[in-house]
């Protein structure tokens, strides 16, 4: 089987729709068979602020492979919002860098979300970095440990913000909420405070790269299995 972490909710809120709720021992996932392969997928949250859970959830099964997919920030100019990498080597400014593959981009994870561009130009210069995350630094770390060494791991990153979007950041992380949302009210409070005009288009860009998410891990899957 393999897994699949996934920060958040709106990240992979295209790819649920094909996966079943479930839970055990204490976890909350999803579960299903995409492109003939068995997956269970778990929603980390930025940062893996309880990493226990994310051992308990890789107890679950007999996982082969783990993936890390979302979204992450770019810190070069040549990027576009949309482009899926693949991740060769992830760090974290107080510990070593760890390569998980030959070829791919440079991922830095940090510990909070990164707006300004002068801040994301710092990142790049300090560490050589493409692009910049919350997670998966902390995830190939756990995924080190004895217990999981048999787990072949993954990072799977799209870009979701360029370098410069500042603006799209602050008014993003508001309207999350948004796809979780049940509430006419609650989703109609977020159209409002983020403006709506402001809202559709962040929607649009949300929604393309919900489904590129999708399309990709579902290109990844049937490229495992040749």
């Amino acid at each position: 089987m393999t897994a699949i972490i996934c920060a958040l909710y709106d990240e992979a809120f295209e790819l649920l729709k094909t996966l079943y709720p479930a839970k055990a021992n204490g976890i909350r996932y999803y579960i299903g068979v995409i492109k003939d392969t068995p997956v269970s997928l778990y929603l980390s949250r930025p940062g893996l602020p309880n990493r226990e859970k994310i051992r308990r959830f890789l107890r679950l099964y007999d996982f082969h492979t783990c993936i890390n997919i979302g979204f992450a920030g770019a810190l070069k100019n040549n990027l576009e919002v949309g482009q899926l990498l693949k991740v060769s080597e992830v760090q974290d400014f107080c510990k070593n860098k760890i390569k998980i593959n030959k070829t791919g981009v440079k991922l830095t994870s940090v510990n909070h979300p990164v707006v300004e561009v002068s801040e994301k130009n710092d990142l790049h210069l300090l560490t050589g970095s493409d692009i910049v995350d919350m997670e998966a630094y902390r995830l190939i770390e756990l995924l080190r440990e004895p217990e999981f060494a048999t787990i072949e791991a993954q990072v799977l990153k799209i870009v979701g913000d360029r370098l410069s979007d500042r603006d799209y950041l602050e008014k993003e992380e508001y309207m999350r909420s948004y796809f979780k949302s049940r509430s006419i009210i609650a989703k109609l409070k977020i159209i409002f405070n983020t403006g709506v005009a402001d809202f559709f288009i962040l929607y649009r860009r949300k929604k393309k790269l919900q489904k590129k998410l999708k399309s990709s891990l579902f290109h990844i899957l049937v490229g495992q299995q040749k």
